[in-house]
């Protein structure tokens, strides 16, 4: 007990989150929805850890996640950090997370769920020394539901930002001006599971996001043999492969292979080869 309270608050001494890219774990979303709505952080364990480091499009990222589920399992609560770097971007900050869970009957559940995200992105050009130096410092929520009947969950997710403030730095003459506030981003998440759990089980998912009249979507599905070993792909805006494997039923690995699919051509480009990889330790 005591190993794992020292494992708590040394991860929520470092927690910190962004809003980043879309589709941020390249293709690794139907192994995390618990980072997609915060309807879902409630975990099969008592304590969940998830961490994903990767390095993909000139960009070095940490993304890490802390699940603990409270007394009977009817709510959780989480924080997490996402850590994106490189010559042009940085992103940091941190958000906490809360779900309860209502049983209507044994088969009907409705969950709901609170995120509350503060983050502080830079972006600059080291190719122009003087193009403006962009700090954006944002406070967002999001607002979430999920509704499972047996082997079928739908949720809804609506971003509403709070507070944005933009500083613009620029090299021979700096300024400090009110960035106009982000667009509610709202996104719709459905998975269907078929199966049992000592045998073959198939979990397919679709996910469906709309920010300022843009929508992007991907349909995914994995396959687990005997809760030790799984194969999953998505398509759509984001083209993945990916493997899984449990060791000792404590310790998930997860590895992936990533690309993005050309809009217009709707074809597959592994050229450069792009690789991700997670870790997922259940306490």
């Amino acid at each position: 007990m005591k190993r794992h309270s020292f494992l708590i608050l040394a991860f929520f001494f470092f927690s910190s989150a962004i809003y980043a890219q879309v589709f941020s774990l390249r293709g690794l979303e139907q192994y995390n929805q618990q980072l997609i709505s915060p309807a879902y952080i409630i975990p099969d364990s008592k304590i969940q850890i998830d961490l994903i480091p990767y390095s993909i499009d000139y960009t070095d990222a940490v993304i890490a996640n802390l699940l603990i589920s409270l007394p009977h399992y009817n709510s959780g609560v989480a924080s997490g950090f996402r850590i994106y770097n490189n010559s042009q971007f940085y992103s940091a900050g941190i958000n906490i997370d809360y779900a309860y869970r209502y049983f209507f009957t044994k088969d009907i559940k409705l969950t709901g769920g609170l995120r509350v995200n503060y983050s502080k992105n830079s972006f600059r050009n080291s190719s122009f020394p003087d193009f403006p130096i962009i700090d954006v410092r944002a406070l967002n929520t999001t607002l979430a539901s999920a509704l499972n009947y047996r082997n079928l969950r739908a949720g809804f997710n609506i971003i509403i930002p709070l507070f944005n403030k933009t500083f613009y730095f620029i090299s021979f003459n700096g300024t400090d001006t009110r960035f106009d506030r982000l667009p509610n981003v709202y996104q719709f998440v459905c998975d269907y599971t078929l199966g049992k759990r000592d045998r073959i089980l198939i979990n397919s998912i679709m996910n469906l996001r709309c920010s300022d009249n843009r929508i992007n979507w991907f349909l995914g599905s994995k396959v687990m043999v005997k809760d030790i070993i799984g194969l999953g792909f998505t398509f759509g805006d984001v083209f993945s492969l990916s493997t899984s494997l449990k060791l000792k039923n404590k310790v998930q690995l997860i590895f992936g292979i990533y690309s993005k699919e050309d809009d217009k051509k709707f074809s597959i480009d592994f050229s450069p080869v792009n690789f991700i990889c997670q870790v997922r330790i259940n306490l």
